[in-house]
């Protein structure tokens, strides 16, 4: 009789890039704004956005400590004014609900896909939504999350 440890057959389920796409298709991109149009297609599995978004990459926030941490904002195109704000911090990186490693996560949760955009962050709000209803959508890194260039150090309490 076999072993059964034998008969396992060990393959990745899903092809990844290179690993700095962890944190999901705009990891390359220059800080500072761009402009997400409507209709642009974050990937296939994904609606295209329904609305323009300003999107800051990598903007400075600093903390009490002085440290600077690389944040992700979110923003409607439409408005110049101060806006309630949805910070999502997690330790799953600023963006990576659009890496190779989480895009087809969703659908096995049950999630529809086709409703999301693909620019939220896993576990996170989905800016396409929050940003059409006058919301800014806001990402911190936390700094052990494997984000290499903010600074820091996180710690978590009894």
């Amino acid at each position: 009789m076999a072993n059964v440890k034998e008969l396992m057959i060990r393959k990745p389920s899903l092809k990844y890039r290179d690993v700095r796409n962890y944190e999901g298709e705009y990891y390359d991109w220059a800080a500072g704004e761009h402009l997400l149009k409507k209709g642009t297609s974050v990937h296939k599995l994904f609606h295209p956005l329904e609305h323009d978004i300003r999107f800051i990459k990598d903007e400075q926030v600093p903390l009490r400590d002085g440290v600077k941490i690389l944040t992700d904002v979110y923003l409607p195109t439409d408005s110049d004014e101060p806006l309630p704000a949805i910070i999502a911090w997690s330790p799953y990186g600023k963006n990576s609900g659009n890496a190779d490693r989480f895009k087809n996560l969703f659908g096995l949760l049950g999630l529809d896909q086709k409703r999301m955009s693909g620019l939220q962050k896993f576990e996170g709000p989905d800016p396409d939504f929050w940003c059409a209803n006058g919301y800014a959508t806001v990402y911190p890194p936390t700094s052990w999350s494997g984000w290499p260039v903010s600074r820091g150090a996180t710690a978590r309490w009894p």
